[in-house]
């Protein structure tokens, strides 16, 4: 088998969108109760009940601020809960960022998609305006957003399940209890591995796999650095936007903030910010390593 042919995207031919339903089930509602409500096991509950009664909400949709169809992947039931509870959104802080650097047309690359949010969200906004390349290596969710993209009739969307890294070969993915904290280094002792192929950003775009990227988002719990250094030729090439997390997880990987930044750096002329969550004001950059008061970082360039 050959590279072009293991890497592609997801696809949900055979569904009946009719089958489909936004009418809330009883289960989602007391799920959406708890995490608003609930002291203790926001995250949990909703889950296990995600989990009990997956057939229940296996046919299940719900809406997007910008009125988007998002199929639920029960596993993961948390975050949709958790978008219920906030305006239907999903850190819309780090959305804005990308939308605004987009401007009204372009190539989205959504790394680390998890549930499709941002993705599903992007194609809504901009129609065949924008491209959107969402990359998801657990399988329940490419094939939600996968989905997702079905019921919402766009053909602007490629679903990859793979994961991004500096070189081409196999990895392991450790997903724990959180699938927001899916991470190629585990984070808990009990985590569940599975075996993912890995690929590199240079290697897709120059098979002509995916069209070349005007914004890369990445939130991959830690790993954005090899993400990004198999990227360099592309980067180089096409100076795109690239809106990252930097957090903690760097630390579980052996790198820095500062190890990212220089990278960009060696790429191009770029201007670096932190993205405050109040109105996605953006804040420069400081050269500093000790703080994480702020986790989403804009890479803008000059």
């Amino acid at each position: 088998m050959n590279n072009e042919s293991k890497y592609l995207p997801c696809s949900c031919c055979n569904i009946n969108i009719d089958s489909y339903s936004e009418d809330m089930p009883l289960i989602l509602v007391i799920a959406k109760l708890w995490n608003k409500y609930a002291n203790r096991g926001k995250g949990f509950v909703p889950r296990f009940f995600g989990n009990l009664f997956r057939e229940t909400l296996n046919k299940i949709i719900i809406r997007t601020k910008h009125g988007a169809r998002l199929a639920i992947e029960p596993s993961s039931l948390e975050v949709y809960t958790h978008m219920l509870n906030h305006g239907n959104t999903w850190n819309e802080h780090v959305f804005d960022a990308c939308k605004t650097s987009l401007g009204n047309e372009g190539v989205f690359y959504d790394i680390g998609a998890n549930v499709g949010y941002m993705s599903i969200e992007m194609a809504k906004i901009f129609g065949e305006k924008v491209s959107v390349i969402a990359f998801e290596p657990q399988p329940l969710l490419a094939h939600a957003i996968a989905l997702s993209s079905k019921l919402n009739k766009f053909e602007n969307v490629k679903v990859f399940d793979l994961m991004l890294g500096e070189t081409i070969g196999e990895a392991n993915l450790y997903v724990g209890s959180h699938s927001i904290h899916a991470s190629g280094v585990a984070r808990e002792k009990n985590s569940t591995c599975i075996k993912r192929s890995v690929t590199t950003i240079d290697y897709m775009i120059e098979a002509s796999l995916i069209p070349p990227p005007n914004v890369i988002k990445l939130d991959i719990e830690g790993g954005e650095l090899a993400a990004l250094s198999g990227a360099r030729k592309t980067i180089i090439s096409y100076r795109p936007h690239i809106i990252f997390e930097s957090d903690e997880n760097m630390e579980r990987f052996g790198y820095t903030r500062n190890d990212v930044i220089n990278l960009i750096k060696t790429m191009g002329i770029y201007d670096f910010f932190f993205i405050s969550g109040t109105n996605c004001e953006l804040i420069e950059c400081a050269n500093d390593n000790s703080s994480f008061a702020y986790s989403d970082i804009l890479a803008k360039p000059i």
